[in-house]
């Protein structure tokens, strides 16, 4: 069973980490992309982007099989967003 993986950040970063992951087989293989976590809740994702927006990563609730790739440039921001993934176990 592939495991949920869910990119925090639906910026620039995040969709070139979305591009990377879903062209390599191995990752494909092992993992789907299932969506992004922004706090933009009015972003739009380019067309070619087929996993959609799941929500804020300051209000998701993790579940079970659920990885996560930070891909936000700014550390502070990075932590901040993480932050209540982290707590969640």
């Amino acid at each position: 069973m592939r495991k949920r993986l869910i990119i925090v950040g639906g910026g620039g970063l995040g969709r070139i980490v979305h591009d990377v992951v879903t062209r390599d087989p191995q990752f494909t293989d092992a993992y789907e992309v299932s969506g992004f976590l922004d706090t933009r809740a009015d972003l739009i994702l380019p067309d070619g982007i087929t996993a959609p927006l799941l929500g804020s990563p300051l209000d998701y609730t993790v579940q079970n099989g659920d990885v996560f790739i930070a891909a936000v440039g700014l550390p502070q921001w990075r932590r901040n967003l993480v932050k209540p993934l982290l707590s969640q176990g």
